[in-house]
């Protein structure tokens, strides 16, 4: 492969120098360790990592409520009224512990954007530092 980089910063590879003549006027030749990084996506921003960890809290939380049969932690929430003695002390406790982590979560993020904090490795790495999980009421 032979790469080219355009004065308008353009980036082109070709199969065959023949087809050099295909390149705009003024074209360079750059090196396949050069093209690599001028291709390679920038890397996420604070703010975009962030939005990943809280999708993965909200799915930890929907998965978690699931264990109780729930379809997500927003159906078990909306049984803290119920008349059923069991539906409702389990809604409140899943409540309490969504309530919890969110509280949690965010004053990590904050933490992080202070700079008090390290940027988790991982949504995973960040969700092991949450509250735990809740013992279902009986």
């Amino acid at each position: 492969m032979y790469y080219y980089q355009a004065p308008d910063n353009s980036l082109h590879a070709l199969d065959s120098q023949a087809f050099k003549y295909l390149l705009p006027a003024g074209s360079k030749s750059i090196t396949a360790a050069q093209y690599t990084t001028l291709t390679a996506p920038p890397a996420p921003t604070a703010a975009q990592i962030i939005a990943q960890f809280e999708t993965a809290v909200q799915d930890y939380l929907d998965t978690f409520a699931q264990t109780w049969n729930y379809e997500s932690i927003l159906s078990a929430a909306s049984y803290a009224n119920s008349t059923v003695a069991q539906f409702k002390n389990e809604a409140l406790a899943l409540i309490a512990w969504r309530d919890e982590v969110w509280s949690s979560c965010y004053a990590a993020e904050a933490a992080i954007q202070a700079g008090t904090q390290s940027m988790p490795a991982s949504p995973a790495a960040f969700i092991a530092n949450l509250p735990a999980t809740p013992a279902r009421p009986t």
